[in-house]
Formats: C-alpha cells, structure tokens, sequence
C-alpha cells in the first residue's frame, strides 16, 4: 500500500515536473524562481522515500511470517488417523 502511493506521487511529481518545464520553455511560468523546482523535488524525493519504507515493510513483514516457524500447511487429524490406520494394517498383514 505504501510502496504504491509512493510509486503515485513520484508519478505526479514527474507529470507535475513536465508540465511546468513545458510552462517555462513556452514563457508562460508566471510562478516565483525556484518554486517548482523545490516543490518538484519535494514531492519527488517524498515519493522514493515511500517506495522504500514500502519495500523495506514487505520484507520486514515476510521475515517475521518465517520467524514464526508456521508449517507451510495443516494435516487434518482425520487423515493423520486414516494413515496410521493404515500403516499399522500393513504391519499385521505383512
């Protein structure tokens, strides 16, 4: 989620860097000097930093899922029974 709202902002960032180096080449950037290179930037460098606090919480996440040392599945009791059942059948009849 964070990775992907980080991805977004870069996204319009570079749209937003675009079209005001568009405004300025054309003479029609009315705003102050260095506004829209600070707020391009800003928004630019806050969007990588997302992308990377999103990242680095996937990994984190998938570490601690194998910490816990779950089992990848779950044998129901059922069927642990109807093996050993049938081992213990096998035993007796070889």
């Amino acid at each position: 989620m964070v990775t992907l709202t980080g991805v977004l902002i870069c996204t319009i960032s570079f749209l937003f860097a675009a079209y005001f180096a568009i405004k300025r080449l054309t003479g029609l950037e009315d705003a102050s000097i260095g506004f829209t290179t600070l707020t391009c930037a800003v928004l630019g460098l806050g969007g990588f930093q997302l992308i990377a606090i999103g990242i680095l919480g996937e990994y984190v996440g998938r570490i601690y899922e194998e910490v816990k040392r779950r089992p990848t599945h779950i044998v129901s009791d059922r069927s642990a029974r109807r093996v050993t059942h049938e081992n213990e059948h096998q035993r007796r009849a070889g």
